[in-house]
């Protein structure tokens, strides 16, 4: 078994085209490019927003902690690359669109369906490991 966390970050900000706010996630990985669902909103130049994720200089990030223990025996990277791989991520990513973090019982529920998505993505790669 290993033990794996993956911690999502709410990002906000415009959309390239101005057209409305932009409200997504991204998996927080420290050193690496952010992984959204949709494109990434411009950076504001106004030096009180924090030009990586939107957010005013201050404030505090909105997170989402996923814990998850794997029979897969993956470094962390290509563990990511298997969950991108798989369509676990940008799955995720939809499902936390339209969680309300002021809801436990709601973090808690996206937080055990991303685990049900992993723990089915790994079982499938095991069987397709058999099979071939």
């Amino acid at each position: 078994m290993t033990e794996y966390t993956l911690v999502f970050r709410r990002i906000g900000g415009r959309r390239p085209d101005f057209s409305r706010p932009y409200n997504g996630w991204t998996l927080a990985r420290p050193g690496l490019a952010p992984l959204t669902l949709d494109a990434a909103p411009n950076a504001d130049t106004n030096a009180d927003t924090d030009t990586v994720n939107g957010r005013q200089s201050g404030e505090i990030a909105q997170v989402v902690v996923v814990p998850l223990c794997s029979t897969l025996a993956l470094e962390p990277l290509a563990y990511e690359h298997f969950l991108m791989a798989s369509g676990v991520l940008p799955h995720t990513l939809r499902l936390l669109a339209h969680v309300r973090l002021t809801d436990a019982r709601a973090v808690e529920m996206v937080r055990r369906r991303i685990q049900s998505l992993v723990m089915a993505a790994e079982v499938q790669a095991i069987i397709e490991g058999l099979s071939a």
